[in-house]
């Protein structure tokens, strides 16, 4: 050190440590420190004054810039209307500006009033001429635009019909003006009156022009269209609510033939052809918006469609009424508002069409969102049958050109779209209202998820497939927490699920599904298999008033459907992927979840054995995803195995021998089912997870069933005598590795769930504390 710094020696501190003084503070006091100079006090005063009125300066600025933008926003769209208006009649406004001042400063001696007039009148005359017959090109460019119907529009026209009106009244007042028809009008008078009928002339002519330009914008024919028919709507629903009432006043009380008279009062009007028709025209304009590429005109045109198919449901919703078609008298009773709902979804299916043609994918993705508003709305109109339940007539219709509407979607290959149908789709299913009858709704609505997750497999498209499948088992979470699950519902998905799984298993093979599992069997979703079934088993309660009925009967109808489902999943061929593990480990806890209903019945063990009845059977299906044929990992089988011998301990510690007597068969099966294929230590293990059932066995004395549980390891009699002393030394040298693992274990509080060796452990030594007390 003293060669780096010379300065320094050893030993010797960096600079010398003062003094210790005295204090004159007695002991057990604290010093006070000594007053500050008042110079000090007083600057410190200032700057926190100074801080204070810069903070009061922001808040005051940014409370004015704050008012000033308030006032602005809120100003803005007067000022727009008032200047908007005075636009209208600036003509007017300036002729009778030139009208005060001719009348103030004009010499009135010589002025021919009358031949003034004339002249008006005929410039009058020919601006009206002219307004007629230019008005035609723009209404020819119109028709060429949309569709002919724009000439009815045109033709109806209030703008015009006033601008003609207008004209025509100015032409005949000046040509009045210029007869001296009135004798006390001088003509300094009548000329200001002129003024103002010039200018009042010229407001219309601009207002002629603007409503032409507007009605050559797609946007604003669409909205005539919209306005036209929802004022006839609102027209004929007063009519009907008069007919009504006049109804009611003949029989002095209301009945439910109102409700039929009301629908027979729109149904017999116009209404409905007019609302087809503008459904077609509608259509039609969308088709040339879509030729000329103008996908705002045809997302305008979409919607003015869904306003009036809602409108017209919602008109109707006072009289909704069923029949029954005498051409489809099996289709069920249907209602008469489909007549306009229909032809509307076929308008938006044939836009869908003509915007797949141009590959126009935002137009398709709007449409379909569209046809999902009005499916969402369709399961909105609900009515009562004749038995008093509720039925909505209209969901299933909206559904099936839902259903129509994704499979071409789907045929295009467009994903944006796809995967805006699947959102829709898992809303519809999401409000559904459980207490309404939709006419095979869901079913259809789960048909198009399948459709969408087989498209997916085809395309390699895993977010489609499993988005799909997350919104089918979600809509059956949704039914069992409402307690309105349909057994025959559930069936019908899992075998739509079972259909799946080879294509699942392909993809995973090929690599496609890193990181991935496919929902139904993942333990982390929240709708998967198994939490169906826990959700199942905790609605299993049993009713205090009704003693005699079994609460485990619904979780029995569950078990023997996923039962049934698993025993088709293990006759497929998984090629060694990962997805084997998935299902045998949702297996597992299917048996972990019945386990506990069996252990914990809660009040209900008069009806434990219904659960009893359907777990053992559950549990011999493992073995079966365990063959021969079939390869297998390691790792994998040992947790099956491990999760057996675990789940057969815990049958002994509630007194279920029964069940682990199963469990021990299981691991038999599955160790005679590999034996010959895999090796001898791996087989071993698979009896070393039988010898923890039968040392359980030997925990709780039963030496009965410990030698029925060892009777289970066996060796099989194909083997040479090679074989069997190779397998023999494995299994000796497992049991001596089993009894030093035993003496090792209770050392750490983790592992003992997946650990049989750990769970052994600790059933034997809680059966050692009870046994002194026994």
């Amino acid at each position: 050190m003293h060669k780096i710094f010379p300065h320094l020696d050893h030993g010797k501190p960096l600079r010398p440590k003062p003094e210790p003084q005295a204090s004159s503070v007695p002991k057990g006091t604290v010093a006070t420190p000594p007053p500050l100079p008042f110079s000090a006090v007083a600057y410190g005063r200032w700057q926190r004054w100074m801080r204070q009125q810069n903070s009061f300066r922001r808040r005051v600025h940014a409370q004015l810039i704050s008012t000033t933008l308030k006032v602005e926003l809120l100003t803005r769209h007067s000022k727009e209307k008032a200047l908007a208006r005075i636009t209208g009649i600036a003509a007017t406004l300036f002729s009778a500006v030139v009208a005060v001042v001719f009348m103030a400063f004009a010499d009135g001696a010589d002025i021919k009033a009358s031949e003034t007039h004339l002249a008006a009148a005929q410039i009058i005359g020919a601006a009206l001429a002219l307004v007629l017959s230019l008005s035609i090109i723009p209404a020819q460019r119109a028709a060429e635009l949309f569709s002919i119907v724009v000439l009815k529009l045109l033709a109806k026209d209030r703008a015009l019909l006033s601008v003609f009106l207008i004209l025509v009244a100015t032409t005949i007042l000046s040509l009045l003006l210029g007869t001296r028809w009135l004798a006390s009008l001088d003509p300094k008078t009548s000329l200001c009156i002129q003024f103002l009928l010039i200018g009042l002339s010229f407001d219309a002519l601009r207002r002629f022009y603007v409503s032409t330009l507007e009605l050559l914008a797609p946007e604003s024919a669409i909205r005539r269209i919209v306005k036209e028919s929802l004022a006839l709507s609102r027209s004929i629903g007063l009519l009907a609510d008069k007919t009504v009432a006049i109804q009611v006043a003949a029989t002095g009380a209301t009945s439910p033939a109102d409700r039929i008279v009301y629908a027979r009062s729109i149904v017999s009007s116009r209404l409905p052809v007019h609302l087809q028709n503008a459904s077609s025209q509608l259509q039609e304009f969308a088709h040339r918006f879509i030729a000329r590429r103008d996908s705002n005109a045809t997302i305008e045109t979409l919607n003015a469609l869904e306003t009036l198919a809602t409108d017209y449901a919602e008109l109707r919703r006072k009289g909704l009424t069923l029949h029954i078609d005498p051409q489809f008298v099996f289709a069920g009773p249907q209602s008469d508002i489909s007549d306009v709902l229909s032809p509307t979804c076929e308008s938006i299916h044939h836009i869908i069409e003509d915007a797949i043609s141009s590959k126009n994918e935002r137009i398709v993705r709007h449409a379909v969102g569209v046809l999902g508003r009005m499916t969402l709305h369709a399961m909105g109109m609900v009515t009562e049958r004749e038995h008093g339940d509720k039925f909505a007539p209209l969901a299933f219709i909206a559904a099936f050109y839902f259903d129509r509407s994704v499979r071409t979607v789907l045929a295009a290959n467009m994903p944006d779209a796809v995967l805006h149908a699947i959102t829709v789709l898992e809303t519809i299913l999401r409000n559904r209202r459980l207490d309404t009858d939709t006419g095979g709704l869901s079913e259809k609505v789960n048909e198009t998820l399948f459709a969408i997750a087989v498209d997916g497999y085809v395309k390699s498209n895993g977010l489609n497939v499993f988005r799909s499948v997350e919104a089918i088992l979600r809509s059956l979470a949704l039914d069992i927490e409402s307690e309105n699950l349909d057994t025959t519902t559930l069936e019908s998905i899992l075998q739509r699920l079972l259909q799946l799984v080879p294509a699942e298993i392909a993809a995973d093979a090929s690599g496609q599904r890193s990181l991935q599992t496919f929902p139904a069997y993942n333990l982390g979703f929240e709708a998967s298999i198994p939490m169906l079934v826990q959700m199942v088993a905790m609605k299993a309660k049993l009713d205090p008033d009704r003693k005699w009925e079994d609460p485990f009967s619904e979780l029995s109808d569950v078990a023997e459907i996923v039962r049934d489902h698993y025993r088709h999943l293990s006759g497929l061929d998984f090629k060694g992927v990962l997805l084997r593990k998935w299902v045998v480990d949702s297996l597992d806890a299917i048996l972990r979840v019945l386990f506990h209903e069996v252990s914990s019945p809660s009040g209900a063990e008069a009806f434990v054995e219904t659960v009893a009845d359907d777990l053992k059977p559950l549990i011999t299906w493992v073995s079966a995803f365990f063959k021969s044929e079939n390869v297998h990992k390691q790792h994998h089988l040992s947790d099956a195995t491990s999760q057996l011998a675990i789940l057969g301990i815990n049958a002994l510690d509630v007194s279920r021998p029964d069940i682990a007597e199963t469990c021990a068969d299981t691991l038999k099966s599955i160790a005679n089912n590999l034996a010959g294929h895999i090796s001898a230590y791996e087989l071993a293990d698979i009896h070393m997870d039988i010898e923890a059932i039968a040392r359980a066995g030997d925990a709780i004395g039963s030496t009965a069933f410990s030698a029925r549980v060892r009777a289970m390891v066996i060796l099989p009699v194909h083997f040479d005598k090679e074989q069997h002393q190779r397998h023999i030394e494995a299994r000796l040298t497992r049991l001596g590795q089993l009894d030093d693992a035993l003496s090792r274990a209770g050392r750490r509080s983790s592992g003992i769930r997946n650990s049989p060796v750990e769970r052994l452990f600790a059933f034997q030594r809680k059966r050692r504390k009870v046994a002194p007390h026994a």
